[in-house]
């Protein structure tokens, strides 16, 4: 049955294929299942992903006909395509499209960032550009340097041009030119460096050609420097912590050096952006900040604020205590949390992010339930659940607005609401409620529990 299954999808692959819009369109319509296909055939392919409903779409889309009838008439390698959301579920997902119209470059099957302009010019000028070799040789690093002083410049340094090393040196080049600049020199000792601009030479150590790939795609992320829309999702697929230094211009200018130092030092766990309190006033509410200047640090396990009262910013030394201070348990977490409620209501104990930890784990076993006010089914819920604590002897009901509040716990998790979580006494290790959503649901659950019910609804 397996075999007959993927015979059938092989077929589809098989028959489905790119096609090319009739009339005076010269654009190549791709979807999910024919896109990967055709950028692995075709060398250079810049694609749109598109929404008929989206206006901006709308008016790109007389300009790149134009750009594709252009480079068709001159015969160029240049191809470009186009992908309907409606058809591209997947290829959304895969390339975290988040807004229409997004370009993007498909080089030897590698997909770069589109940051040209919309008109047919700009976008036929773009794609000449980018098709040239991302590698550039050169015999004085140190000019190249000086001439571009602001840029990140990667150098292969004596590096033979066919071994497996430099041919992924000149791959990750091209996924990264538009971030940094590439060199190849035929003087050198074969090790590939990285030059921040103000910075001494950072070495890559890797001893196969796939750690190139993680080198790059940390070392194309500045030291220390600004994040906003165009570029956060590079910091975050980093695969590191970020810790965000949350001031104004004047706070980021005036300790940028001690931060770019810092950032140096701490390069393989912690990635540093500034976030300009100003544009984005709201910040020190995201994080949980009472003043600012102040850094956020932010883990798998939880979040921890260096103030400037307690450490030093204009000292890099200062600035990297912190972080071997968080590594030995010395900093406390930060949690967003309501004010606790002054007096209970009813049989079902409200709790928020500072009082969570006093009841689960405590001397009696907790059913928690975590809700959200904007969610239809927790509305739906919550009087089931309600009912419930009527019937309850000895357990703790409880409820935790989880959009409001965050976990000081690292067992207490949730990814939905409604989530229903049950604490045996003295324990933080959740058993997770799976079954329907009645009331009848609810007493079987607890009684797999081993934990008493009534049968007789309970008044206050």
């Amino acid at each position: 049955m397996m075999k007959n299954i993927k015979f059938l999808f092989y077929l589809a692959a098989l028959f489905t294929s790119a096609v090319v819009a009739d009339g005076e369109e010269k654009v190549v319509v791709l979807t999910d299942s024919t896109l990967h296909d055709f950028v692995a055939k075709h060398e250079h392919v810049l694609v749109k992903f598109y929404a008929d409903w989206c206006m901006h779409c709308k008016s790109l889309a007389p300009e790149y006909e134009k750009a594709a009838d252009l480079l068709k008439a001159e015969g160029s390698s240049i191809i470009l395509a186009k992908v309907n959301n409606e058809d591209a579920k997947d290829l959304l997902t895969e390339f975290m499209i988040e807004g229409f119209p997004t370009l993007k470059f498909f080089k030897n099957g590698n997909a770069i960032e589109y940051t040209g302009n919309r008109q047919a010019e700009g976008i036929i000028d773009w794609c000449k550009e980018i098709i040239l070799p991302s590698v550039k040789p050169t015999s004085d690093i140190k000019a190249e340097i000086e001439a571009d002083p602001t840029s990140i410049i990667f150098l292969a340094a004596g590096t033979d041009p066919e071994s497996k090393l430099h041919k992924k040196f000149e791959s990750e080049a091209d996924k990264y030119r538009t971030q940094a600049k590439f060199f190849h020199s035929k003087e050198g000792d074969g090790k590939i460096s990285v030059h921040h601009p103000g910075q001494d030479p950072f070495f890559f150590t890797g001893s196969e050609d796939e750690d190139l790939a993680g080198f790059f795609k940390v070392e194309s992320l500045p030291l220390f420097s600004e994040i906003d829309q165009s570029n956060y999702m590079s910091f975050i697929l980093s695969g590191k912590n970020l810790s965000w230094f949350c001031g104004s211009e004047e706070d980021y200018k005036k300790y940028k050096d001690a931060f770019t130092k810092a950032a140096r030092v701490l390069r393989d766990t912690t990635i540093f952006v500034w976030v300009d309190s100003v544009k984005l006033s709201s910040i020190k509410e995201v994080f949980v900040i009472k003043t600012v200047p102040a850094v956020a640090y932010q883990t798998q396990d939880g979040r921890y604020i260096m103030e400037h009262a307690h450490y030093s910013f204009g000292s890099s030394e200062s600035i990297v205590s912190f972080y071997k201070d968080v590594e030995a348990d010395l900093i406390k977490k930060t949690i967003r949390s309501e004010e606790a409620p002054e007096q209970q209501e009813g049989k079902i104990t409200t709790l928020v992010g500072t009082t969570l930890s006093s009841v689960v784990g405590g001397p009696k076993h907790v059913l928690l339930l975590i809700h959200a006010p904007h969610c239809d089914h927790c509305k739906t819920f919550m009087p089931i659940f309600e009912e419930f604590a009527d019937y309850a002897l000895d357990l703790h009901v409880c409820k935790f607005n989880g959009d409001a509040n965050e976990s000081p716990l690292d067992s207490v998790k949730w990814d939905s609401f409604p989530t229903v979580l049950f604490f045996k006494a003295n324990s933080v290790e959740p058993v997770v409620f799976s079954g329907e959503r009645t009331l009848e649901g609810l007493k079987e659950f607890v009684a797999q529990q081993g934990v008493e019910v009534s049968d007789v609804h309970t008044e206050l």
